[in-house]
């Protein structure tokens, strides 16, 4: 359950220079809130990579991560209108785990292949925005997984927007024409992406994009902003969503200078 939208960055003169993805995280009420995004190594062995995500505490896995390059992966749940037959719990993968997976892989490319070569059976269906920048261009590819086979769809429209819902997906793809009426597509701006985020349809909130329904709500919103130039940025910025509107939660914010290298670690 979320919503997922990315835009690009531009210089002054309209250059394109990275992207910005903003993903908000919709979530059982009774499922504890994640750990702040910190630089984590993507396994136990020396010279192990590092990604930059938020947490989930149970599984340990994430819904959004980058790494040091500028890649990022970002995880939506499936909801088919005829799902399959889940995998039985007790041989189920959480899902976040694949995050990792494609996140140590590093590139769109490497990627893909590390989601082919996994049991994808024991995984609940799901989707994972992969998104990689440059000099040369943008690339990302959308990987969808119902139960039978691994769909991989590739693009090079640096404006994205995805929405899932545990009441099932097609119930909430009226918020892709709302990010269409809010968000330029010639001049994008990250201040129209945000209030994107924030929107709610009052008499409909279980279908908002800042969700709320007696089982569930949006609990976070996590931006990430990669620059290619003049080297290589990544920032993080989470912000937990109160559970009354007139509570103040500070955001998390994590940058590239507050990644340490594995050597360099006491």
């Amino acid at each position: 359950m979320c919503t997922v939208s990315v835009i690009p960055l531009f210089d002054g003169p309209g250059r394109p220079i990275g992207f910005r993805l903003v993903t908000s995280r919709d979530e059982q009420r009774t499922r504890q809130p994640a750990l702040a995004p910190a630089w984590r190594p993507l396994g136990g062995e020396p010279g192990a990579p590092t990604a930059l995500y938020p947490q989930d505490p149970d599984a340990g896995g994430t819904w959004v991560g980058a790494g040091d390059s500028g890649f990022v992966a970002c995880l939506l749940n499936r909801a088919p209108r005829n799902p399959l037959l889940a995998p039985a719990p007790e041989t189920r993968i959480s899902r976040g785990l694949l995050t990792l997976a494609t996140l140590r892989a590093g590139s769109i490319t490497g990627a893909i292949e590390a989601a082919q070569s996994l049991d994808l059976e024991r995984l609940l269906p799901f989707r994972i925005m992969l998104i990689e920048s440059d000099p040369t261009g943008f690339r990302s590819a959308m990987l969808v997984w119902e139960g039978t086979t691994l769909d991989v769809r590739t693009s090079g429209a640096p404006l994205l927007c995805e929405a899932s819902s545990g009441l099932g997906d097609h119930l909430v793809q009226e918020r892709l024409a709302l990010f269409a009426s809010m968000v330029d597509a010639s001049s994008p701006t990250p201040e129209a992406q945000d209030a994107f985020h924030q929107h709610r349809w009052e008499d409909r909130l279980q279908y908002s994009v800042l969700m709320e329904r007696a089982e569930a709500r949006t609990v976070s919103i996590t931006t990430v902003d990669v620059v290619h130039e003049p080297a290589v940025s990544v920032r993080m910025a989470y912000h937990p969503i109160p559970l009354k509107p007139a509570e103040r939660v500070e955001p998390v914010v994590v940058t590239c200078s507050d990644w340490t290298p594995l050597a360099s670690r006491a």
